[in-house]
């Protein structure tokens, strides 16, 4: 099933306001943000990169990291931004991986994707980075970070059949997810290159020499 949001905002000039959605298209819209939010909010460690990239371009040391996050972000233009935490907002295939039972039931067509962007941003949604010594700090992404995580989430990519087919059956089941986000990938979800998949798996399955290790040297 693909979101269809309404088009009168066009004539205004903006996005479609909560009120001029049907309540189904709410409902699946608000799956998304809750998904997307869930994922964005998980904890994670402050990576070497951004520490890097702080000390050698605004002279931060690691005991200064908190209180830059903190307190000095608001200073930064969006493209900084942008730069400074690429590597902790660029999702990883199994981040992708997490959201392939909600697409597994519907897609988002890129069209929609602002207006999941304006609702990450209101929410609002707070990343919590942890730092060298142990401590969370929350911040709150700017829509610069949310439209990097989220137009890589390939989220209006719906795999047909029989690739999809394939896919759910293929054993392992805890793999499944990840195979799934592997076909979602640009690289793949166009063919020939799709058939050279559906061919791989195909064969994995039948001739039992499937190995998670083959999987990610597809990347």
């Amino acid at each position: 099933m693909k979101l269809r949001c309404a088009r009168n905002a066009a004539a205004a000039g903006g996005f479609p306001v909560a009120n001029d959605l049907p309540a189904r298209i709410l409902r699946a819209m608000q799956a998304f943000v809750d998904a997307v939010a869930a994922e964005l909010e998980q904890p994670r460690a402050l990576l070497k990169q951004v520490v890097d990239h702080l000390a050698s371009h605004y002279s931060v040391s690691r005991d200064e990291l908190g209180a830059f996050l903190t307190s000095q972000l608001d200073a930064l233009e969006d493209y900084e931004v942008d730069l400074l935490f690429s590597p902790l907002f660029t999702p990883t295939l199994t981040q992708q991986a997490a959201f392939s039972e909600l697409l597994d039931r519907q897609t988002l067509p890129s069209s929609e994707w602002p207006v999941l962007l304006r609702k990450l941003a209101q929410r609002p949604t707070n990343a919590r980075l942890i730092t060298e010594d142990g401590a969370t700090h929350a911040i709150r992404l700017r829509e610069v970070s949310l439209e990097r995580f989220v137009t890589r989430l390939n989220l209006d990519v719906l795999i047909p059949d029989p690739l999809g087919k394939l896919l759910h059956a293929l054993p392992p089941a805890q793999d499944r997810a990840l195979l799934k986000a592997l076909a979602r990938r640009i690289v793949w979800n166009k063919e020939p290159r799709r058939a050279v998949l559906f061919r791989y798996l195909l064969a994995s399955t039948s001739e039992d020499f499937y190995h998670r290790e083959d999987l990610l040297s597809l990347l």
